[in-house]
């Protein structure tokens, strides 16, 4: 995994998702040594994976895997206010 440099990166949960012509899970972030989901105020979520040094591949969206496989477009994806976490 060379293809990106080791480094603090920040982005919108909005902004993970992909609008392919098929909607299909997308947005993993992998080799992640941490991540965080927090509101504005710093406020929210940190996870990580539990043994030093490990990595763990990441996402997080306002929709489920369900929302995905109903739509056939990117419009039809349901937009929810929750977010979804997906780690592994």
């Amino acid at each position: 995994q060379t293809g990106w440099k080791i480094g603090r990166y920040r982005m919108p949960v909005d902004d993970t998702f992909e609008k392919y012509i098929a909607p299909g899970e997308c947005g993993n972030r992998c080799g992640v040594r941490w991540a965080a989901v927090t509101r504005e105020d710093g406020a929210g979520l940190m996870v990580a994976p539990a043994g030093t040094g490990d990595t763990m591949h990441f996402s997080a969206h306002r929709f489920t895997a369900h929302d995905l496989h109903e739509a056939k477009h990117p419009h039809e994806v349901k937009r929810r206010r929750d977010i979804t976490l997906t780690m592994d």
